[in-house]
């Protein structure tokens, strides 16, 4: 008797970086799970790393502003993430790695992954681009090398419906700004927004580092698999798209908005 089950290996990742600074975008902190998405119960490899080139020097977290008077760069305030990145490093010794050590394990990742992806994915893209070419002096293409997809255009695109618009319309408006944008002037459709969403957990909140919040990503992108699978292999692996907050303004159904993707 033979076993036949369809998988595929997801590498979700997640990227911390640098902010209001000179050089912004540098992603200190990279983690990832890499698993089976199709399948409910499997158990992801989950890594991540601080990159020692990037937290060993305070400058990074410095955050400063244009003075309009002078034209001069100046500093405001250390980064308040600082103190705990340094905390977690320090007592996680093993997993400060020098960058070239991060992207080769990440390399290696991808060779066994089916996909790449993350929740943002133009953005964690985008920092593992522009921390590769500050240091390297090169341009990193190693997520070309599997298809790629995006939770975000996958979620507000296919998952976000008539239903959650008058969920967050029927809520009290203490849990209703759970579910509306920092500005409050429109839908959510943040990691943190789908989360509570999808697992019923109102108050849940997104730790911002990069290991909990991909852990996290991994199960929004098996939820929507386990759901939405041939819309997944269909139209969003290999073909991901950013996301028009308009259209979720205007509260379009997923129907509408996947004509409008096309």
């Amino acid at each position: 008797m033979t076993f036949k089950r369809t998988k595929h290996n997801a590498l979700i990742i997640d990227t911390e970086t640098t902010m209001k600074n000179e050089k912004p975008f540098m992603a200190y902190h990279i983690g990832g799970c890499i698993g089976d998405i199709f399948s409910k119960d499997s158990e992801p490899l989950e890594f991540d790393f601080y990159v020692q080139e990037i937290i060993s020097n305070p400058k990074n977290f410095e955050h400063t502003y244009i003075d309009k008077e002078t034209g001069e760069r100046k500093f405001w305030k250390y980064d308040s993430r600082y103190v705990k990145v340094l905390e977690d490093a320090f007592k996680n010794r093993s997993k400060i790695k020098p960058l070239r050590y991060v992207m080769n394990y990440l390399e290696k990742q991808i060779g066994f992954a089916d996909s790449m992806a993350s929740y943002n994915w133009a953005f964690d893209k985008q920092a593992l681009k522009k921390t590769n070419l500050e240091y390297f002096n090169e341009d990193w293409k190693g997520s070309e090398r599997i298809p790629n997809f995006c939770l975000m255009d996958c979620y507000a695109n296919q998952m976000i419906n008539n239903t959650y618009f008058k969920m967050v319309d029927d809520l009290e408006p203490i849990y209703k700004s759970n579910f509306l944008s920092h500005s409050g002037k429109n839908y959510g459709y943040s990691a943190q927004c789908m989360a509570r969403w999808v697992f019923d957990n109102p108050d849940y909140t997104e730790q911002h580092t990069a290991l909990d919040d991909s852990k996290m990503e991994f199960e929004l992108a098996r939820n929507f698999c386990r759901k939405h699978k041939k819309p997944f292999l269909d139209t969003f692996l290999g073909n991901p798209k950013t996301v028009s907050w308009t259209l979720l303004k205007k509260k379009l159904s997923a129907k509408a908005k996947m004509e409008k993707r096309v």
